[in-house]
């Protein structure tokens, strides 16, 4: 199955986020546009 570059890319920066263990790196990543919840999503 092929998967798009940028997918990809994004998985190991959320990999290498998470295996840096340094909470201030997570939540850095998980704060980025493309993970971001949209809002209308939230209310």
């Amino acid at each position: 199955m092929a998967v798009d570059p940028e997918y990809d890319t994004l998985m190991d920066r959320v990999a290498g986020a998470c295996a840096s263990d340094d909470p201030a790196t997570i939540s850095r990543v998980y704060r980025s546009e493309d993970l971001a919840v949209p809002q209308q999503m939230i209310t």
